[in-house]
Formats: structure tokens, sequence, C-alpha cells
């Protein structure tokens, strides 16, 4: 697998091989350093987004009360282990569900209430 890997980097030009006592040494080219620092640049992107996403699963960005909900949900299923019938796992599943769904739909908005004259 490292052959092929090699033989592709020297075709682009990325690396140079020299022989040298039978074996073949290799070396980064001026070429292959600028695509290193080319993908660097991406490759920190790419760790950003990754650090905000390991932020956001593990509630940092998310206020205490709501971080000190999300345990004691996390614990109250672990709690459950091994008592899953399939009665309450539908039940457990449709709870968590409409919870999850009202939080997006949001504050429920009442209609004012009218004023008599």
């Amino acid at each position: 697998m490292i052959y092929p890997t090699l033989t592709f980097l020297e075709e682009s030009e990325m690396i140079q091989g020299d022989a040298e006592g039978g074996k073949k040494r290799y070396s980064v080219t001026d070429a292959g350093r600028l695509s290193l620092q080319e993908q660097a640049i991406a490759l920190d992107g790419v760790r950003m987004r990754i650090e905000v996403s390991k932020r956001s699963l593990r509630g940092h960005d998310r206020p205490a009360e709501i971080h000190e909900a999300v345990h004691n949900l996390r614990h109250a299923l672990q709690m459950h282990h091994g008592r899953w019938s399939p009665e309450e796992i539908l039940r457990v599943r449709d709870l968590l569900n409409n919870t999850a769904k009202a939080i997006v739909d949001g504050p429920v908005s009442h209609p004012a209430p009218e004023k008599s004259q």
C-alpha cells in the first residue's frame, strides 16, 4: 500500500526519490511543500469545525441549566438499562421525540385576550 502511494507522489512531483545503497530515499519537493501548506490551511479549518462540534456535543455552548437537564436525562436512560420492554421503548421514544419537537417549535404563543368595551 505504501509503494503505490510513493509512486503517485513521485509522479505528481510532490516527492523525489534517490537510490542510495540499494534503498530509495524520498524527500519532499518544493511543489510538495507548497501542497502541504495549502492542505494545512484546509486541515486547520476541518480541525476548527471538529472542535466546535465537540464543544456542542459536550454541551459547552448551552446554559448550565440545560446542560444539567441533559445530564439528568442521560443518567435516567443509563439507570433504565436492561428494563426495556417493547412498550417501554415506545413510551420513552415518544417522550423524547415529543420533547425534541417542542424544543424546535419554541414557546407556545397564546392569542391575546380581547378587551371588552
